[in-house]
């Protein structure tokens, strides 16, 4: 860094008489070090890749596979055991500077630190995108998805938890999981109702960047739209309008990666860019060691074996962990023996897939005043606030009853995003292709209302395409093969257009924007077959998938892995991640994946104690 200012001084400070000179250096300065503290490598454990090729095969404890949300709980919390030697073996490597930054995550979606997987066409949605398969971003690097995603950090309601336990999963109802929530929590903001843990390891905070002048727009709107002001999604305020928390130190990305696994701790060793092909057995059903292979810092290969003496868990997230549970023999018998694989346990694995299928409505408003592309740059590395600071504008949430059903647990979640005038063509995240919304960003600023369907009726499924550990698995999620499904969209798209009657969109000019995609324009404007179309094209997806290994009672035949998330038919082989969840939650999954970590570490801890 300091060659780097000394190179740059004897070209431009000849005509300076000295403190022009000096201002303009230490600037320079301090924006470089503002840059480097968001990729220091203090961040991140070591990784420990070259000493084990050395040192050969080990034998540790707990081998975790995969170090994302889930899988950075379960390693710090075993390894808080002295007496535990931990193994976590993660397919990526550290997440590079972008990831730091809150305002640039969403740009590391199908980037080069993402598995870039894509669904299989079903017909009857994502048929906007080429071929009708949607982008499904999945990331690999250390923090998983956490390291990418949108940070926001709310758990559920009473009824998701309550559901769980009614399915046959004793101490998964609410109370329980919402205290394993408080464990890891470290709530910044005032906590008056005592609500959120205050002690764990985990920084939870709100947003002090992004648009908030369009977020308080928006609260404003749906308050006088009639939706109630909710200052915290907690018990008993499931509807409404509120501002999330999200995970966030002081402007930068927090994750469960930076929280659990950056105190150095000799007996956690962390292996980075390794994949691991098969969980092998040996003739009691037993899971012994991992085959994985690493690739070191020139490119080279390596095929290296680990052991265990107590467990292995599996936390690869909703489509590796059913993917490596095929590989290695546990799944549907007819499916794996169609791949010539010896089958360990015959389960149901890769059923029961669920995500939250997304609709953006868009609405134009007044062109912004443009500001210097490097204004919000310049905020967020001086300040660590501004634009970058924030994830657009989607902490502004709302949560909908479009069924009219229970009058206190939401169908319907909204997220909203915000494109000034002049904005690249945001197409990734708004799913539609055939709409031309860079004409109209030439002259207005676009408020998109992202309509999230959170209790999908519709199921599907995820299978091995071959043998290959390197080949994506096949991804069907069959969206919307159920109607109703549908429905709930039209119906809550036509609830958030009404937001265009109240004082404050009137007073900024904002309005539906009325474009007719080319693919429905046979039907009439505003028709229940106008909109079926509409969502039937124009969706795109929350990338919340869960339930490919689901938790159920020992005798419920659709299920995986048992209340305490052990593997059916075999021994010492756990999974803990979103995949274990019998029915999806009704909010960003991110703080459920977390809560149950925290609750599959202490299950380990008894049974091991």
């Amino acid at each position: 860094m300091v060659g780097t200012i000394e190179l740059l001084r004897p070209q431009c400070a000849a005509h300076s008489a000295g403190a022009g000179n000096i201002g303009i250096t230490t600037l320079l300065q301090a924006l470089l070090v503002s840059q480097c503290e968001l990729t220091a490598s203090q961040l991140w454990p070591k990784d420990y890749g070259s000493h084990y090729i050395d040192k050969g095969t080990e034998v540790f404890d707990f081998i975790v596979i995969g170090g994302g949300t889930a899988g950075s709980v379960i390693a710090g919390r075993l390894s808080d055991n002295p007496a535990y030697r931990v193994l976590l073996i993660e397919a990526g490597g550290d997440p590079p500077l972008e990831s730091q930054v809150p305002g640039y995550g969403l740009m590391l979606q199908m980037s080069r630190v993402d598995w870039n997987y894509t669904t299989e066409p079903n017909f009857k949605s994502c048929l906007d995108f080429p071929g009708g398969s949607c982008p499904w971003p999945r990331a690999k690097m250390l923090g998983g998805c956490s390291a990418n995603n949108a940070m926001q950090f709310i758990l559920g309601n009473r009824r998701d938890f309550d559901d769980w336990e009614k399915m046959g999963n004793p101490t998964w109802g609410w109370n329980d999981v919402y205290q394993h929530f408080r464990k890891t929590e470290n709530y910044r903001p005032p906590n008056p109702y005592n609500v959120h843990g205050t002690g764990g390891p985990l920084i939870v905070d709100r947003f002090n960047g992004g648009f908030q002048d369009i977020k308080q727009l928006i609260m404003q709107a749906a308050k006088e739209g009639g939706y109630e002001d909710v200052d915290d999604f907690r018990d008993g305020h499931y509807l409404g309008y509120g501002l999330l928390n999200a995970l966030i130190i002081n402007g930068t990305r927090n994750t469960p990666a930076r929280a659990f696994l950056q105190t150095l701790k000799p007996n956690l060793q962390v292996i980075k860019n390794a994949i691991v092909t098969k969980i092998n057995f040996d003739e009691n059903k037993r899971a012994q060691s991992v085959n994985f292979v690493y690739t070191d810092e020139k490119g080279t290969q390596y095929q290296l074996t680990a052991k265990n003496s107590k467990e292995i868990i599996l936390s690869a997230g909703t489509i590796e962990t059913p993917k490596l549970l095929m590989l290695s023999g546990i799944g549907h018998q007819e499916h794996l023996e169609s791949h010539g694989i010896p089958v360990i346990s015959n389960l149901p694995v890769g059923d029961n897939l669920e995500d939250h299928a997304t609709i953006t409505v868009l609405f134009k408003m007044k062109p912004n005043e443009p500001g210097f592309i490097f204004d919000p740059l310049f905020e967020y590395l001086i300040h660590r606030t501004g634009p970058l600071a924030g994830v657009n504008v989607l902490d502004a949430t709302g949560f909908l009853d479009v069924r009219n059903e229970s009058g206190i647990y939401p169908s319907m979640q909204v997220h909203h995003l915000w494109f000034p005038q002049g904005t690249p063509s945001p197409l990734l995240v708004l799913g539609s292709q055939s709409l031309s919304i860079p004409n109209v960003l030439i002259e207005n600023s676009v408020l998109g209302m992202m309509f999230i369907l959170i209790n999908p009726k519709s199921r599907g499924t995820i299978r091995l395409k071959s043998t290959d550990y390197l080949e994506q698995p096949k991804i069907s999620p069959n969206f919307f093969s159920v109607y109703d499904d549908v429905r709930l969209f039209r119906e809550a798209i036509r609830q958030g257009i009404k937001l265009e009657r109240t004082p404050t969109f009137r007073k900024y000019g904002i309005k539906h924007l009325r474009q007719v995609h080319p693919k429905c324009s046979l039907f009439g404007d505003d028709t229940d077959e106008y909109w079926d179309c509409y969502i039937r094209h124009a969706n795109n997806l929350i990338y919340h998938p869960t339930g490919t290994a689901r938790m159920g009672p020992i005798e419920d035949k659709r299920t995986v892995v048992d209340p305490r998330l052990r593997v059916k038919g075999v021994k010492r082989l756990r999974v803990i991640d979103a995949s274990i969840m019998p029915k999806i939650v009704s909010a960003n999954i991110q703080a459920t994946v977390v809560a149950i970590a925290e609750k599959g570490a202490d299950f380990i801890k008894e049974d091991w104690s």
